[in-house]
């Protein structure tokens, strides 16, 4: 199972079309590395696109919020890690409660819920200034955590109940890629737009609020748009499993 490299004599030759190439062919062998025919199932499909939504804008604000309280505030390292700690403990606390919450009124409204919140949270976050109140800095950051607390265990219990049993492995496996693939997009993109936006002033505290503003707003609007996603295909018993050969 896996990828036959015997058969791709130019595989190391790699390029964009041959490893589109090598993909497609891929896709019609039995045991396939990258089943296709999963992403036929439109919840499957949208629980991907969540979780790479989720990390597009989570990676890009772990990165940035630090270095606002160390460049625009002045804080040490140690004090900026400490003023993060409202998302890592509202995450915890929430993360408790998920499942219970998913159980009773179904995924649809915990996921959308999550994605809102942590797209609200971006969006605040973006506002920040110099004088900022620390307090609601950390009450955004909390909000954020909450909302990474509301979608993180059902994004994967959907993802592994709408594919059959068999393919369980192949569902987490391409959930994952989904989380890593939406984390370096958003640190290459919304790092770019910072940049961009923040210019050589990115030092200086107005420089460097300019650029935060810009990557705030941009990753909160994809949180949003996953949150969109999950309201439109995912419903309330979409943590169901799959009966074995459907979809």
């Amino acid at each position: 199972m896996g990828l036959d490299v015997a058969a791709y004599p130019d595989y190391r030759r790699t390029g964009t079309g041959r490893q589109c190439r090598v993909f497609l062919v891929e896709a019609r062998l039995e045991g396939a590395m990258v089943p296709l025919d999963l992403f036929r199932n439109r919840v499957f499909s949208s629980a991907l696109s969540i979780a790479g939504l989720m990390t597009f804008g989570m990676y890009a604000l772990l990165f940035l919020v630090p270095l606002y309280f160390q460049t625009v505030r002045g804080e040490s390292p140690f004090l900026a890690g400490l003023q993060m700690l409202p998302m890592s403990i509202s995450f915890v606390l929430v993360s408790q409660l998920t499942g219970h919450m998913t159980n009773a009124i179904g995924p649809r409204l915990i996921m959308t819920g999550g994605m809102v919140c942590m797209g609200l949270g971006a969006i605040l976050l973006a506002f920040v200034g110099e004088n900022t109140s620390a307090w609601l800095i950390g009450a955004a950051l909390l909000i954020v955590g909450v909302g990474l607390g509301l979608n993180t265990s059902p994004v994967n219990g959907v993802a592994i109940a709408n594919v059959p049993q068999a393919r369980s492995g192949s569902a987490s496996g391409l959930l994952n890629t989904a989380r890593m693939i939406g984390a370096t997009f958003g640190v290459a993109i919304l790092g770019g737009l910072f940049a961009a936006f923040a210019g050589q002033d990115a030092a200086a505290g107005h420089g460097f609020l300019s650029g935060l503003r810009a990557a705030m707003l941009f990753g909160g609007g994809a949180e949003l748009v996953g949150a969109a996603v999950a309201f439109a295909f995912i419903r309330r018993n979409s943590l169901q499993a799959t009966k074995p050969g459907g979809e």
